[in-house]
């Protein structure tokens, strides 16, 4: 079997849409779990200098994306929803999906 995080990477490479736009990458796949990081830019924030919103929302379901992708396959988010606890500060964020 292919090496999980060689999928993903692979799989994310040549993207010049919305993962390579909002600079998010692969840090860690394992089966049925992935870890990602969004490097923050200005084009990040909202209007208070925060992180916005859909931006840890995007990171969120790539996460989630590429943990369905662990038993090689392609999936696509069909429904799915967030509550945020806090606001989003700093340089980087992070997300970790657990399937």
């Amino acid at each position: 079997m292919k090496d999980l995080t060689s999928v993903a990477i692979e799989q994310l490479k040549n993207d010049k849409g919305f993962v390579f736009s909002n600079n998010y990458k692969v840090l860690k796949v394992e089966e049925n779990y992935c870890e990602m990081e969004g490097n923050v830019s200005e084009s990040s924030k909202n209007p208070l200098g925060i992180v916005h919103g859909g931006y840890i929302f995007g990171l969120a379901d790539t996460a989630g994306g590429i943990v369905a992708m662990t038993d090689l396959r392609t999936a696509v988010t069909i429904n799915s929803s967030i509550e945020y606890l806090k606001s989003g500060k700093g340089d980087k964020i992070i997300a970790r999906a657990k399937a």
